[in-house]
């Protein structure tokens, strides 16, 4: 009978011996892994955000060039220098690489529109 009674008294004393311990110990380290894991999901959504909002300036650029007719114009330009020049600009890609500037540059611009995008 004593020994029932002990085998309860020791089941019940580390029963609270461990909550005891979880609340000295455990709850801190539980705090430290809580906020890594919000701080994990705080960088992964700005990522995400992040993206996105490369994604829409992109788009954003790409719609504005089309709207500007910037590829016609820029074939018109082209038109005005001789034929021997325009080979020599179209074989290095040079009309390729204005486009792609900018673009990047209407990119840029449009996302300073958005806060946290850069």
């Amino acid at each position: 009978m004593i020994e029932a009674i002990q085998r309860v008294y020791d089941a019940v004393l580390t029963f609270f011996q461990g909550i005891w311990d979880w609340i000295t110990t455990g709850i801190y380290d539980f705090g430290v892994w809580a906020f890594a894991k919000l701080v994990e999901y705080l960088v992964w959504k700005s990522l995400e955000f992040k993206l996105w909002a490369l994604d829409f300036g992109w788009d954003a650029a790409k719609v504005m060039l089309a709207d500007l007719d910037f590829a016609n114009r820029m074939q018109s330009a082209f038109d005005l220098l001789p034929a021997s020049s325009v080979a020599i600009l179209n074989a290095l890609g040079v009309p390729q690489c204005i486009t792609l500037v900018v673009t990047a540059a209407l990119t840029r611009f449009l996302l300073r529109f958005i806060p946290g995008a850069t």
